[in-house]
């Protein structure tokens, strides 16, 4: 959303001094109705949704300095695409999985929730480790740490509750928090409320989501794009549950801090318009991320870091080819691994 922001101007996007969060339908942040909490086939909002493109551009873009990318033949609404992992792996995620971990924490199930937040997080993370090996899953970040989360400096000096991990393994961390809160609602030892049994739901859903989004092709046929719109609404359901109930009774640290679970992000509101296109088109959301674009600026950065500043345009050349030479090699290895993860 950010770059669409900064090509197309929007009137309408997520700023606190703003009452309209969404470029692409009229939900607003106040008021009685067209709120953006809404969620589901009666929310207010659904029958704003933009499908002319004249009166989308009079109402959202700016006039006076209307992006040329209009001019395109043959361009639509639709042709405007949001990126599922910036939304939900390092958005929804993000707060999903540190508010999974910190109620874990809190809770007592990793030791003694009296101990340092520092000491549970590192119990958290090796009982993460052994989760990982039994699951044969890699991850690319190490030891969880406070500089990892925004609990502290992680919670954030608001209180905050938000992981700042990256998108593969946000996936990797919803899989086993949904699996960990299952077990801890099954645990005698464990204190079960109501609020375990909504999180549980909750990690449970946004694990099959990004299941059902990995293990379905580019196409999808109408009965699986059915069963990943119903799923996406019910975790985004239970996120809204939990966020009421956060705020209804805030926790805190030992240390006295207030905590900020379950914070609701427009994002979500977001999520719900790529849910309404998935069904529509019946297109998977994987194949209009932005994974390879975000891989192709880590090796950039890798060369600019090895290479002299004269050199780096022949050196990116270099590479380029020989990466596209290797393609089909990779493609071939990824299906294997694919196939073998998914039986």
């Amino acid at each position: 959303m950010g770059w669409h922001a900064m090509i197309w101007q929007f009137k309408n996007r997520w700023q606190a001094t703003k009452v309209g969060v969404c470029p692409f339908c009229s939900a607003q942040s106040q008021g009685d109705s067209l709120l953006y909490t809404e969620v589901g086939s009666n929310a207010s909002w659904r029958p704003t949704i933009f499908t002319d493109l004249a009166a989308w551009a009079e109402a959202v873009l700016p006039q006076d300095d209307l992006c040329p990318l209009l001019g395109l033949p043959g361009f639509a609404i639709d042709t405007l695409k949001m990126c599922s992992m910036h939304n939900v792996n390092l958005g929804i995620a993000q707060i999903c999985n540190g508010s999974s971990l910190v109620t874990l924490v809190l809770g007592g199930f990793y030791g003694n929730p009296n101990d340092s937040i520092a000491v549970n997080f590192r119990r958290a993370y090796r009982h993460f480790q052994a989760w990982r090996k039994s699951k044969r899953v890699n991850i690319t970040q190490g030891v969880w740490k406070y500089a990892m989360y925004q609990v502290i400096e992680v919670i954030k000096a608001n209180g905050l509750v938000c992981m700042t991990h990256k998108a593969f393994n946000g996936r990797v961390l919803a899989h086993y928090f949904a699996d960990v809160l299952a077990e801890a609602l099954t645990s005698a030892e464990f204190p079960s409320d109501s609020t375990l049994r909504f999180a549980a739901a909750c990690m449970a859903h946004l694990a099959k989501f990004f299941y059902l989004l990995e293990v379905s092709g580019r196409y999808l046929t109408e009965a699986r794009a059915e069963e990943i719109y119903q799923t996406g609404l019910a975790f985004m359901r239970c996120h809204l549950q939990l966020t009421s109930m956060a705020m209804q009774s805030l926790r805190h640290l030992p240390s006295g801090q207030a905590l900020f679970l379950w914070t609701l992000r427009p994002k979500l509101h977001y999520l719900e318009h790529q849910l309404i296109d998935l069904r529509r088109t019946r297109l998977n959301l994987r194949h209009h991320h932005c994974y390879t674009d975000e891989d192709g600026m880590r090796w950039l950065k890798q060369i600019s870091r090895k290479v002299k500043r004269k050199g780096f345009e022949h050196a990116v050349l270099r590479i380029s080819r020989l990466r596209l030479s290797l393609a089909p090699l990779k493609a071939r290895s990824l299906n294997e691994s694919a196939r073998k993860r998914n039986k």
